[in-house]
């Protein structure tokens, strides 16, 4: 401090020396007492000026100097706040990157871009560090910026040097949970149009991507997929959910009975779920693709997702209600040990339910069950008071049924999603994996 101090009395007071050094004349002697005292006090007058000088100049030079150094460091920290601004934004957006695409190259390629479009404001700015960090599944950032100074260069100090950091960790389900998610997925002829599926398997294959990490730590996601159109195909579960054995194929529709809307796992004949066949007008189910169990192995579920063909009418209440099995705890016993859905836990378990569709529910086969919408909105309403969270997603709906199914089953107003092309449907999926998913600084 004492350096500044010299440094700036020299460069702002080059005269104070002479002030300070004043030398006050000796009051010439005379016989004469009168001419003595006007002599005297000359001289205490002289005195007393420098003294005042050397007085105002020690308080202002230490004043200047707290002024320049504030003005420095001010816009020194002004600068730090930008860059931290920029880092933590970077590595948010790189993660998300990774998420997506599960590549390293994207998600640094992200952060740079990132990084780069937010600090045009900010002095000499490098990103020092861009790593993907693996175990944690996000990302880890540092960067650095030298200010240049403007007071403090009078004293030898040209800049301020800038390091700041961000790093970025993925929590599935929070921090300790494990997550089940149910994928509804509509495969009907309609869904053929204007490239729909296309966008479906884009849109899917995003979610689990982002919801499905290949590195997973402590707790687990797993996705289950139940394709639908006039019918479901159950594949292996054919016998064990109608007491018969496999004719053409493997596709069931609803049941009758009490347990028409619960989550009951068959057990006997006034259980077991009705048998498709085929009729001229409907065809048959063949083309319709097998459901999967709840897993872990992105791999499956996205090869599973590209098969999907379009075909049928549009029996939504199936694809609910499978949706709704597949995440059920009463269906363990039925389901390979790797896919048995836990027990209902909040606290250690998240459940939910994205049921998705491009069209009015217009198929269903027990009459006295209600038709497809009501069959539809009775089990949406028994799934969520089971504990399981639902989504809806509606991919170009122009009739106001679908609409109002879309928004009935949703569990709040902000889980219905209306999608009016294929970049909205692909937004929404990401959106709903980015609930699950979330994305946190945690530096």
């Amino acid at each position: 401090m004492n350096r500044i101090v010299e440094r700036v009395v020299a460069f702002f007071c080059p005269s104070l020396r002479q002030v300070r050094d004043l030398d006050v004349p000796e009051a010439k002697k005379s016989p004469v007492t009168a001419a003595a005292e006007s002599s005297f006090a000359e001289s205490f007058a002289a005195a007393r000026s420098g003294s005042i000088a050397i007085i105002t100049a020690g308080a202002i030079i230490p004043l200047v100097v707290a002024v320049g150094i504030s003005i420095d460091y001010g816009s020194a920290l002004r600068q730090r706040a930008q860059l931290q601004g920029a880092v933590d934004a970077a590595a948010l957006a790189a993660g998300r990157a990774y998420q997506v695409s599960g590549s390293i190259g994207e998600a640094t390629g992200a952060a740079a871009n990132h990084f780069a479009k937010m600090t045009t404001a900010v002095v000499d700015p490098t990103l020092s560090r861009n790593e993907v960090d693996e175990a944690n599944l996000g990302m880890v950032l540092e960067a650095t910026a030298r200010v240049p100074t403007s007071f403090l260069a009078v004293a030898g100090i040209a800049s301020i040097d800038l390091r700041v950091f961000a790093e970025t960790t993925l929590r599935i389900g929070g921090s300790n949970k494990d997550v089940e998610i149910s994928l509804m997925l509509d495969t009907t002829g309609s869904m053929g149009n204007h490239g729909r599926l296309h966008a479906l398997k884009d849109a899917a294959s995003d979610l689990v991507r982002i919801v499905v990490p290949e590195n997973q730590n402590g707790f687990t996601s797993r996705v289950a997929i139940a394709p639908f159109a006039h019918a479901v195909n159950v594949g292996g579960l054919y016998e064990a959910v109608t007491g018969t054995a496999p004719g053409a194929d493997t596709c069931v529709v609803e049941r009758a009975g009490l347990d028409a809307f619960t989550d009951a796992a068959p057990n006997g004949a006034s259980t077991y779920f009705g048998r498709y066949s085929d009729t001229p007008l409907r065809g048959a189910c063949g083309s319709t693709a097998e459901i999967v169990p709840l897993t872990s192995h992105r791999g499956t579920l996205i090869s599973s997702i590209n098969t999907l063909r379009p075909s049928g009418f549009t029996a939504g209440h199936l694809g609910t209600a499978w949706a709704w099995y597949l995440l059920s705890p009463e269906w363990a016993g039925l389901l390979p040990a790797e896919s048995r859905p836990a027990e209902h836990s909040p606290t250690s378990v998240m459940k939910i339910a994205v049921l998705m569709t491009d069209g009015a529910y217009n198929t269903w086969y027990e009459g006295g069950n209600g038709n497809s919408n009501e069959q539809a909105l009775a089990l949406c309403t028994a799934m969520k008071a089971s504990g399981i969270t639902v989504y809806t997603v509606g991919f170009e709906l122009t009739d106001p049924s679908a609409e109002a199914i879309m928004r009935d089953c949703a569990s709040a107003a902000n889980y219905a999603y209306l999608a009016n092309d294929a970049d909205a449907l692909r937004q929404a999926f990401r959106d709903i994996a980015f609930k699950v998913a979330e994305l946190r600084l945690t530096r």
